[in-house]
């Protein structure tokens, strides 16, 4: 018999003074400071300027950037990345969040927009020092921090909104990154109302939230980065420190089954996600797409080796984690799309924009970039001898290649993901 689970629990109560007495102050970690290392980022590429704005979205670089913002969950606001108790964790440091963060400067703080910065000074939209998402300091920074995926669509009007009220700033002409990162909210709720939290639901928060955003606010470039796989961070709960599972706010992962749920929906999650970036809906106009970021795809955590990119709660990410977190987003975003990585190789250094292609990498300009390959390849010198020799040698690779996924599908049986309903995301385009 599956034992019972803690209730769920808000952020808020948690962050309750009531609950924080109970709960923590006789604890034997109420005195038990923590101090994440910091490293100094390295940061060498050539910062250059054409002073000309890029017409298409498939030729924006970072210098084109002139807003930043972002959308989610808890994860994307800096929660608890500089707490030394469990007393201070609850505090929001957005001005140091991986996605959004623009205190001091590169020099100092590793975050997506400070590396922004470099390339173009006049950047607006990130968020400083500590701040609630109603908070001027936020910024553009509308994640909140007990928000799951069906609140994207609350959260995306009100970006829209503060943008056309910034008098600083263009709102059809001035190129916006947005960044979108929600779920891990959803995972951790399974233990509860699963009515709200499954695949589809989530894919159709995603799709309206994405179709705003693509019908309302001209030129933008979307980040969309799928969650943690929280199942994932249990290893790092048995270290003594952690209290993710005493404080209930995701409270599933105390019980092995409901783990092995949260994988299953994680996959769910993430397989439409593919379906439906794969599809091109988002590909087809020349002043908005969305690109997904896997930084958070493949995460192999070496306990306890990795303890220190993580908070109090192993949950959220510590100052070094969100230094870390931004440099491999930043680095993703130069990546060919389908030669992403996803996976953290520390440590990270900052890659540079290549001179000859130095433009945020979409599906579309992944393409040109691999045909303009082929075809120097082409003028390479190859005999044609050779070319053919290499030519019949993939076709008889490909014929055996196609025969083996053939038995292989009439062989296997059906996976998970075809459980969930056929490409949801078109009974909920706008």
């Amino acid at each position: 018999m599956m034992k019972d689970l803690p209730a769920p629990v808000t952020l808020e109560h948690v962050m309750s003074s009531t609950f924080i007495k109970k709960h923590f102050m006789d604890s034997n970690l109420n005195n038990t400071s923590y101090h994440p290392i910091i490293e100094k980022p390295d940061f060498h590429c050539e910062v250059k300027n054409s002073g000309l704005q890029a017409n298409s979205v498939h030729q924006v670089t970072a210098a084109d950037i002139s807003v930043v913002a972002s959308l989610g969950d808890s994860i994307m606001i800096g929660l608890g990345a500089r707490g030394t108790t469990m007393v201070d964790f609850f505090t929001e440091y957005r001005g140091i969040s991986w996605s959004n963060g623009g205190d001091a400067d590169l020099q100092d703080i590793l975050t997506l927009p400070n590396i922004l910065k470099k390339f173009n000074p006049k950047l607006k939209g990130y968020s400083t020092n500590i701040a609630r998402h109603y908070e001027k300091n936020s910024g553009l920074n509308f994640a909140t921090v007990s928000a799951t995926s069906r609140h994207l669509e609350e959260q995306v009007h009100q970006l829209i909104t503060k943008v056309k009220q910034d008098k600083t700033i263009d709102f059809k002409e001035d190129w916006k990154l947005v960044n979108i990162m929600s779920g891990t909210r959803d995972l951790c709720r399974l233990c509860g109302d699963m009515d709200e939290v499954t695949p589809d639901d989530y894919i159709r928060s995603l799709v309206k939230t994405l179709d705003t955003l693509q019908t309302k606010m001209p030129r933008t470039f979307v980040n969309l980065i799928l969650p943690i796989n929280v199942s994932s961070l249990y290893a790092l709960n048995n270290r003594g420190r952690c209290m993710m599972g005493n404080w209930s706010i995701c409270p599933c992962l105390g019980n092995e089954f409901m783990r092995k749920k949260i994988s299953n929906f994680y996959e769910g999650y993430k397989s439409l996600v593919y379906e439906l970036i794969g599809s091109g809906v988002y590909d087809r106009d020349e002043d908005f797409t969305v690109v997904l970021q896997p930084v958070f795809e493949d995460l192999l955590f070496d306990v306890p080796k990795d303890r220190d990119l993580f908070s109090l709660d192993c949950l959220h990410f510590s100052a070094k984690g969100n230094a870390l977190a931004a440099t491999a987003l930043w680095n993703n975003m130069f990546e060919p799309v389908h030669k992403k990585l996803s996976r953290w190789h520390k440590p990270l250094t900052i890659k540079c924009p290549i001179e000859n292609s130095p433009y945020l990498s979409t599906r579309t300009n992944s393409k040109t970039e691999a045909k303009s390959k082929r075809d120097q390849d082409s003028k390479s010198g190859m005999s044609p001898a050779v070319i053919v020799t290499v030519t019949l040698a993939i076709i008889f690779a490909l014929s055996l290649i196609t025969a083996f996924v053939y038995l292989k599908h009439r062989l296997r049986t059906p996976i998970t993901k075809l459980k969930f309903s056929n490409k949801p995301w078109l009974k909920y385009s706008i």
